[in-house]
């Protein structure tokens, strides 16, 4: 099957696929990559805290969602679990590509 249809939506790109009885979505983020690179930047020349806080984590939503496979608690809805969950990440190896300051 190739691509029939693409569309970019809020920052997403959907790719639609026909066959004779089924359409298929494909969703991606195309910025990912980009949203690395400007971490990576943001690290080097760190933002003062804000008036709401320290902005700590950038991400897009698929790698969002692919972190919540790692610790499932960040969709909990209990807000004491979740705020346990994203402290447990942010202290893991794998948040280093997420952040915006070096020490967190």
């Amino acid at each position: 099957m190739a691509i029939d249809h693409k569309e970019l939506v809020d920052g997403y790109l959907l790719e639609y696929e026909w066959d004779d009885m089924r359409v298929t979505r494909r969703l991606s983020q195309p910025g990912s990559d980009r949203t690395l690179e400007n971490n990576a930047q943001l690290r080097k020349d760190p933002l003062p805290d804000g008036e709401l806080g320290r902005w700590a984590l950038s991400m897009n939503e698929l790698d969002r969602m692919l972190i919540a496979t790692w610790f499932p608690d960040i969709d909990s809805l209990d807000g004491e679990l979740r705020h346990k969950a994203w402290r447990k990440f942010m202290a893991d190896s794998r948040s280093q590509p997420y952040r915006v300051r070096e020490h967190i």
